[in-house]
């Protein structure tokens, strides 16, 4: 292998094809690898958006040519609101990273293409394998769902929505939505129940069918409340999918002063110096709110700190502390994939993995198919952020405290 070092940090260049000799000779890679089966509603899951039968891949921008290795444990600023450190000086026992960075560089089967490790609000490990880069966009998944939340949290930031409007009638807030034609119990369904994917409504796949592809905006919110079952208070369930980040997306169109799309671009996203990413259009005309969020791997790294720091980007609050609190609370307490809140996880990790006896701590993260990752780990003052292509969702819910957390652990 051919390394490239300078006095500031180690960085290599190496096309992965040159790991082959090293698989013919039976390098065994670490078990910690191993992919882990994953429930299908823990946010890793290939998702078709029930409504338009589009799957969340469709019009991804094509992925870099050749296999390029980039790995530093002293990365550059870029000056991109960033703040970055070295790995070991800043924090981390250096070689349990290094030696987990190494692992992934040469398991061709998982198909890693990023690992970022913040500490203390300072970037001291950024990893590309495979298709990752630093400065191409990749797709997020449902990521997309966690990303709307908080759209919704800057419109409040901005005063166009309000923390006691969470308890209102979300069709309080589509006034272009024919009443006469939703089911029973549709008014009832409060905006903060559809954050937390409460909403209940239940597609007949029939009606929904004759209410048409071509739905724009509200109409489309229309016709999924119309072509449901009634809805029954007590009844009502937790249910993973692409209905209510429609409906909150729905919202956020409604309230902003300009487009859903315009919004984001300007008030979120704009705000946090992301402008390399892409966010397609659903059949209803809005920003795609289940899945379909490119952007690269920095900037989900931004939106991880800014998480950690409750709302707060270089020193704006873009988003009401009250509300990325609640965002990320266990409002439904969920079963062993994590509670969930507002489109976001949250669940207990023990640092240095399941039934190792060691001390649990918080983590909350925004999930994503095929392996993509934003973990925070608040008490810990940590922020991992990984991206992939792997089957099932990959291992990194179970590596990130098996192999990471130790590290960090003082």
């Amino acid at each position: 292998m051919n390394y490239k070092f300078n006095n500031i940090e180690t960085s290599r260049m190496i096309s992965l094809t040159k790991f082959f000799p090293l698989l013919l000779a039976g390098v065994i890679f670490s078990p910690h690898l191993k992919n882990h089966a994953s429930d299908q509603d823990n946010g890793l899951k290939e998702e078709v958006v029930d409504f338009n039968k589009k799957s969340s891949t469709e019009g991804e921008l094509p992925q870099p040519s050749g296999e390029l290795l980039s790995i530093s444990h002293a990365p550059k600023s870029l000056g991109d609101g960033i703040p970055v450190g070295s790995l070991g000086i800043d924090g981390g026992k250096k070689e349990l990273i290094v030696k987990l960075v190494d692992e992934m560089s040469q398991d061709p089967k998982k198909k890693f293409d990023s690992l970022l490790i913040a500490y203390k609000g300072k970037l001291i490990s950024e990893s590309y394998f495979r298709k990752g880069r630093i400065d191409h966009p990749h797709i997020v998944m449902s990521i997309s769902k966690s990303l709307t939340a908080m759209a919704l949290g800057r419109a409040m930031q901005l005063g166009y929505i309000s923390m006691a409007d969470l308890d209102k009638p979300v069709l309080d807030f589509l006034t272009k939505v024919d009443k006469t034609k939703v089911v029973d119990g549709a008014e009832q369904v409060t905006l903060a129940e559809v954050l937390n994917l409460h909403s209940g409504i239940k597609l007949d796949k029939n009606k929904m069918k004759k209410a048409g592809k071509k739905l724009k905006g509200q109409k489309m919110v229309e016709a999924m409340f119309s072509a449901s079952q009634p809805i029954v208070k007590e009844k009502q369930q937790w249910q993973y999918g692409g209905i209510d980040p429609t409906i909150t997306m729905t919202v956020v169109d409604t309230v902003a002063p300009s487009s859903a799309q315009e919004f984001i671009s300007k008030e979120f996203f704009g705000k946090m110096g992301i402008s390399n990413y892409k966010w397609p259009k659903d059949k209803n005309n809005l920003p795609r709110a289940a899945a379909g969020v490119e952007m690269t791997s920095r900037d989900m790294l931004k939106i991880g700190l800014m998480m950690m720091a409750n709302g707060k980007w270089d020193g704006e609050q873009l988003i009401p502390e009250e509300y990325m609190k609640k965002a990320m609370s266990p409002i439904w307490p969920g079963k062993h994939n994590g509670a969930y809140g507002f489109f976001i996880w949250n669940k207990d990790v023990e640092i240095g993995g399941k039934r190792s006896g060691g001390k649990k701590v918080s983590c909350i993260s925004c999930r994503g198919a095929a392996g993509q990752f934003i973990l925070i780990y608040p008490e810990m003052d940590l922020v991992v952020v990984s991206s992939a292509k792997i089957k099932g969702g990959g291992p990194m819910l179970d590596l990130a405290p098996e192999r990471i957390l130790p590290a960090f652990n003082q």
